[in-house]
């Protein structure tokens, strides 16, 4: 970049005086400049397009499209300098490539002819007696064989039929000059002695003299028969040596036919290998021509297609670019928000949620009934006034879940509680014990929950803690003690404060009169009452309100209760559903991940 940096220089006013007008050095100024250069450009070329950008990033356009121009024409003369360096090394190797093909050539071509000499080749097929003398040998050595067969066969012929027959009978099949004239004899010696026979009788001497000549001319052409199956038996030997003879020669011919064939195949593969060799010498000879160096002066590779245009816009910050970037960390950070948020909320959402803490069914889920509600009118109320309300339904569902859920014996005791207040315990436990007095059960509420929230303030019924007190300890009637709500179901109520001592008395009173004992105990954050008063109940209902209710209380009173080992019944889920616009399934979702992994921890 050194070439670059020079022209920028050579502009007016940054000139190398200026530079060393400075305290920094000259060669310590070139490497920032550098520096500066190499993080203020980008080259991009896309896919496979052979064509390149150079983008130039500076506050002065005029300079970046300097900048530009100068990087373009500064690759240019490096390509040509790049070109002209690799055709000079180029030519310099394949000089020495041809001259070493050259050598090899010749040494290949003396190899290949010392070769030929020492295995007896010839280049002319006219001229390979060998040949010629292996083609006469099989003619020779097929007519040989020929020859042996026929003589065997007359041989092994006559052999079997001299083995089966005589010789008279023998000789009757062979042929030659010898036996035709002594059987002419035989024959006519056996008429002579048929007409002496005949005219002298057997035993006449000139019968007897023909008979001893016929017995020698028999004797002579058997004799003869032997001599012919004996000179059969040598011409059969002859033939089988001539033909064995033959054979020998034709084995060796084919050895050294074997052994120049195989020189042959090799001396081919030297010359193919000289071929192979001549033709990379001649493109080597053909590419040393085209880069003949005095031709003229290498070209660059790479040409400037169009020079820089100062730019009149600045390439960032662009407004559509900051609009888009500010709206996608507005989303980002509102989405990291949720998520934190979510994190951070241990409150309980779900029926779900609570049924994995509680180990429990849910047996009910009571709506959020803030719409449903008019004026100052309670959840109780609702349920006195629309018994077909979506409350009063939940109220029925209640009392059939303690009523189907196995229990003990004697289960009529049953406890409502809640983590905390707010949670809607109170409005539950009446509206059970409304729902259950008006199917005909007969239902008294104790109340233990002194607040202005608790049941009896709700029904308007007075305290009744003197008149306890003395029932407890055998001074008053137990009817004294239970007091009528005055208005319709007409419930009958206990309103006292939460007693210790003697409240097993209270309870075995009351089963033999109620069908269902419903208890209002305070709430467990405020008050231990609940924990102590679950040892005398038969089951517990632990109320929970939906998106109020904290997981690290729910979990709290579990364990504070788990003192007196109670037989928890279920939940019920109180305020379910926020209205609209008020909260968002993902809160549950959520919700519901964070309290499942948090408690099997």
């Amino acid at each position: 970049f050194a070439p670059i940096v020079d022209k920028l220089f050579s502009a007016a006013g940054n000139g190398p005086e200026m530079v060393r007008g400075r305290l920094i050095s000259d060669g310590v100024q070139r490497n920032r400049a550098i520096s500066s250069l190499l993080n203020s450009f980008t080259v991009n070329r896309r896919s496979d397009s052979l064509a390149m950008t150079i983008r130039v990033r500076q506050a002065s356009p005029l300079k970046a499209a300097r900048i530009a121009d100068a990087i373009a024409e500064h690759y240019v003369e490096w390509t040509a300098k790049v070109t002209s360096e690799a055709t000079t090394n180029t030519i310099a190797y394949l000089r020495t490539q041809a001259e070493e093909r050259a050598v090899q050539i010749a040494d290949m071509e003396r190899k290949i002819a010392t070769f030929a000499i020492n295995s007896d080749l010839t280049f002319d097929p006219k001229d390979d007696w060998l040949r010629a003398r292996m083609e006469q040998l099989n003619e020779q050595s097929t007519v040989a064989r020929t020859e042996e067969a026929g003589a065997v066969a007359r041989y092994t012929e006559t052999k079997a039929l001299l083995a089966s027959t005589d010789k008279q009978a023998v000789a009757r099949v062979l042929t030659s000059e010898q036996l035709d004239s002594l059987r002419n004899e035989q024959s006519r010696l056996e008429r002579l002695r048929a007409q002496l026979t005949s005219k002298f009788g057997k035993n006449h001497p000139l019968v007897v003299d023909a008979d001893a000549e016929l017995q020698a001319t028999r004797t002579m052409i058997g004799n003869e028969a032997e001599r012919i199956v004996r000179e059969l038996e040598n011409d059969a030997k002859i033939a089988t040596a001539r033909a064995e003879q033959y054979g020998t020669e034709v084995a060796l011919l084919q050895k050294r036919m074997e052994s120049r064939n195989l020189a042959e195949i090799r001396r081919r593969e030297f010359e193919r290998d000289l071929f192979a060799e001549q033709k990379r010498y001649d493109q080597i000879v053909l590419r040393l021509g085209d880069l003949d160096p005095e031709r003229g002066e290498p070209k660059a590779s790479a040409t400037v297609a169009s020079y820089a245009e100062v730019p009149t816009n600045p390439s960032f910050p662009t407004p559509s670019f900051v609009i888009a970037t500010g709206s996608l960390g507005v989303v980002v950070l509102a989405i990291i928000g949720v998520i934190i948020a979510a994190a951070l909320d241990s409150r309980l959402h779900q029926p779900g949620d609570v049924e994995e803490l509680l180990n429990r069914p849910n047996l009910i889920t009571v709506p959020n009934l803030t719409k449903q509600l008019s004026g100052s009118q309670t959840p109780y109320q609702l349920l006195i006034g629309n018994p077909d309300s979506v409350f009063a339904k939940a109220m029925r569902n209640l009392c059939m879940a303690w009523e189907t859920i196995e229990h003990s014996a004697g289960g009529k005791i049953v406890m409502v509680c809640s983590p905390s207040t707010g949670d809607g315990k109170t409005t539950i436990a009446l509206g059970m014990a409304a729902v259950a007095k008006s199917q005909g059960l007969r239902v008294i509420v104790i109340d233990f929950d002194r607040g202005p929230r608790g049941a009896g303030s709700i029904l308007g019924v007075e305290n009744s803690d003197l008149v306890l007190s003395k029932f407890l300890d055998g001074r008053g009637d137990l009817k004294s003690v239970i007091t009528t709500a005055p208005s319709y179901p007409f419930l009958d109520v206990i309103s006292s404060r939460p007693i210790l001592n003697g409240v097993e008395v209270l309870y075995s009173a009351l089963r033999d009169l109620y069908d269902l004992i419903i208890i209002d105990p305070p709430a467990l954050e405020q008050e231990e009452d609940a924990v102590w008063l679950a040892s005398q109940v038969d089951s517990v209902i632990m109320v929970v309100a939906a998106a109020r209710t904290k997981e690290r209380n729910l979990i709290d009173a579990l364990n504070r209760l788990s003192v007196n080992h109670p037989v928890i019944l279920g939940s019920v889920v109180n305020f379910f559903g926020k209205p609209a616009g008020e909260q968002s399934s993902f809160w549950f979702k959520r919700r519901r991940r964070l309290s499942s992994a948090r408690w099997s921890r």
